[in-house]
């Protein structure tokens, strides 16, 4: 499975790589998209619930930290 979120190539440059853990293969752009949405929802900081996205492993958010991109979402930068 394979998102591709290409507008979100230099955000992406913010965001760590990442190869261990439960979120090893979590989409890194839907958890940044999952915490604008927690943001602008007012739904409490959670970067757990990045847990329960799809994997991909296209695209700029490949190997990416979906915990952090999250948070980038969610502080909104």
């Amino acid at each position: 499975m394979s998102c591709n979120h290409e507008d979100l190539t230099e955000i992406m440059k913010q965001v760590g790589s990442y190869q261990g853990g439960k979120q090893r293969h979590v989409c890194a752009g839907c958890a940044y998209h999952l915490g604008i949405k927690h943001r602008e929802q007012a739904t409490p900081f959670n970067p757990g619930a990045v847990d329960d996205l799809k994997g991909s492993q296209g695209g700029p958010q490949r190997h990416k930290n979906a915990y952090e991109a999250y948070k980038l979402g969610f502080e909104g930068r």
